[in-house]
């Protein structure tokens, strides 16, 4: 009976996924997005891959539009717009919130190929919100468990990090200011790394990805954090 209660637990924890938003997906764009322009055929790939294609089909569906295809490695998956009027009403909705690169790289490439965007968003969104946090973090993030003083000194416990890695640290700084104190960013080979406390509460309620939700309910349902939450009996395997 506890193990069947657990599956309910758990099932409605993964299950319960809120609506993409155009803030969210600007998110995800930005970890996992490119555009391409080829002047001399007039043709042009906006482009989001993924490991996996549920969040593609789930994008495409809150789009209206665009194609998805498999891709190399096995189980890789590209979401498509190569058509400029498309293209256009992406741009118009996701830029407001891009940062740095990413926003740079938009705004040229619409030029390029004289798309005209609409006036208020040539100018970098100063504000972040969770869904665009969220968002990146499905797209480049990780959850890290430290347990070094745990295994050297045998004292304390261990504790739960959130990572967000990106070649551009513009966006990491963006994103630390907007979560506050305690964090670090840290060069890691060409990446640079975002290292913050335990986020998986709050990233549970705004992500998306069933991958992710899945890895974020598995963490917090292995640590002690969640038992004498309403609705939790105990561990659960997955």
């Amino acid at each position: 009976m506890t193990q069947l209660k657990n599956k309910e637990w758990f099932t409605e924890m993964v299950g319960d996924r809120p609506a993409i938003t155009w803030s969210w997906l600007a998110g995800f764009y930005q970890a996992e997005g490119s555009i391409s322009y080829n002047p001399t055929y007039s043709s042009h790939n906006l482009s989001i891959g993924q490991k996996g294609r549920e969040i593609l089909d789930r994008i495409r569906g809150f789009l209206g539009f665009g194609s998805i295809y498999p891709m190399a490695p096995k189980d890789c998956y590209l979401y498509s717009c190569s058509k400029r009027a498309n293209t256009k009403i992406i741009a118009d909705s996701i830029l407001p919130h891009l940062i740095g690169g990413k926003w740079t790289t938009m705004i040229s490439k619409c030029q390029e190929m004289d798309i005209d965007i609409i006036d208020a968003v040539v100018s970098p969104q100063k504000e972040l919100d969770w869904d665009f946090v969220t968002g990146f973090w499905e797209g480049d993030g990780s959850i890290s468990i430290n347990d070094s003083y745990f295994r050297k000194t045998g004292g304390g416990r261990p504790y739960a990090q959130i990572v967000f890695a990106q070649l551009d640290p513009e966006v990491l700084h963006k994103i630390k200011d907007f979560l506050g104190p305690p964090g670090s960013i840290q060069p890691d080979r060409e990446y640079y790394k975002l290292v913050v406390g335990d986020l998986r509460e709050e990233l549970l309620k705004h992500a998306r990805t069933l991958e992710r939700r899945t890895q974020l309910t598995v963490s917090l349902a292995s640590s002690s954090k969640l038992r004498g939450v309403e609705g939790y009996r105990g561990s659960y395997d997955v």
